[in-house]
């Protein structure tokens, strides 16, 4: 088979690390895979034979110019299958639609973000996406127009209903596709309260993609302690609550390395260099996939302060991999993995203080810490099945064509 993906970008998250993975093992089992991009390609960017970009859509007239490039792709390399995976906020109902009328199309839901009309990156809590405006908890209803009267959307006006209407549109192409991916029970039960048909939901496990450079050291408690935090510089990954956490441990011994980059990076810098915490913290940047396994190797726990919902977690996932406690805010699909007292501890939404206050407990109970580390490796095994993964999602995409 040849099968068209359809993401975003070629590089941001654990979206696109998971659809690399993928591709290796089709690619393993004979199968072509093709990459369409729903941006444009970044300045400098070296495109490779299989890989075009088809720029951003929102409504009707950008819609129909990505869809006249979609289907010159589409005439010129016939896939058997397309899979749409992460373009959310940049991606027209319409370019959905046509999908679909173009060839059998598989819809992988990374994230719940994009159903809601709010902002995932809004300052304030109450103004992000599946968060409510009233209780600043996460929001577990359907997005339908209700919406409206629950002031949880940011605009106001004509453009607060344009938004609303259109985001209900999107969803509504999404359920008419002809199979629905996901990796957590989470993720099926919010597609299930927003009315997708259940027989079109496959929840199949995550696996995680070990990249050959990857090397698992053994645990041990004679490490210095380091905290790591791995993931994009933003509000909803909670890196301004960690820091936050982090000022509330000063009087400890540790190390806190924070993996990644984002919009949010100087504002973050500032917060540390305000909070005199600069000689603890380390800000790495960006850092490659392949590389990751250096800094979990380091780590005495990973954290996942993520303030909104996690369609499943990745990077806590591969922490258990190495053998490293998470410490988390009970958020979407991450306590299918994370077992509180167990691999790690699971912390109610929004407790900075709770979550400082385990850090602490974590990083001086030596013994605790090295018996959750035992646990993580042993319960990251069921996130190893290459094999069994593949040959589901290539038995969903046979389902699709028929």
């Amino acid at each position: 088979m040849k099968i068209l993906h359809i993401n975003s970008a070629p590089v941001y998250g654990g979206a696109e690390i998971y659809l690399k993975g993928l591709c290796a093992l089709l690619s393993e089992k004979g199968h072509d895979s093709i990459f369409c991009y729903t941006t444009y390609a970044p300045d400098g960017y070296k495109r490779e034979r299989n890989e075009y970009f088809i720029g951003e859509s929102q409504g009707v007239r950008t819609g129909l110019g990505a869809i006249k490039r979609l289907r010159r792709i589409i005439n010129y390399e016939n896939p058997d299958i397309i899979h749409l995976h992460s373009a959310d906020y940049n991606t027209s109902p319409l370019v959905i639609r046509a999908m679909k009328r173009m060839r059998p199309t598989v819809y992988t839901v990374h994230n719940i973000l994009g159903f809601c009309p709010k902002d995932p990156g809004a300052e304030r809590l109450e103004d992000r996406s599946r968060i409510l405006s009233s209780t600043k908890g996460i929001c577990d209803r359907p997005v339908d127009l209700s919406c409206l009267k629950s002031k949880c959307i940011n605009n106001r006006g004509p453009d607060r209903i344009y938004t609303l209407l259109l985001r209900l549109w999107k969803i509504h192409e999404y359920k008419r596709l002809d199979r629905i991916v996901v990796h957590s029970r989470f993720v099926k039960e919010t597609l299930l309260r927003q009315g997708f048909p259940k027989e079109k939901i496959s929840l199949v496990k995550m696996f995680i993609p070990v990249e050959r450079q990857w090397q698992r050291e053994p645990v041990s408690s004679e490490r210095d302690k380091a905290i790591l935090f791995i993931g994009s510089l933003s509000r909803a990954k909670g890196i301004f609550e960690f820091v936050r956490a982090l000022n509330m441990i000063r009087d400890i011994k540790y190390k806190a390395i924070i993996v990644g980059d984002g919009y949010c990076y100087r504002e973050v810098r500032r917060d540390i260099e305000r909070m005199n915490l600069s000689e603890k913290v380390i800000l790495k940047g960006w850092v490659s996939h392949e590389m990751l396994h250096i800094y979990y190797n380091m780590a005495s726990v990973v954290v996942m302060p993520t303030m909104c919902p996690e369609a499943l977690g990745f990077v806590g996932i591969e922490a258990m991999y190495f053998g490293k406690p998470v410490i988390a805010f009970d958020s979407g699909g991450i306590n299918e993995w994370l077992r509180h007292g167990s691999n790690g501890y699971i912390v109610p939404f929004n407790d900075v203080k709770g979550f400082a206050d385990v850090i602490r407990h974590t990083l001086e109970d030596d013994r605790m810490r090295l018996k959750l580390s035992e646990n993580a490796i042993v319960m990251s095994q069921e996130f190893l099945h290459r094999d069994r993964h593949i040959e589901r999602i290539l038995e969903i995409y046979r389902e699709a064509k028929r």
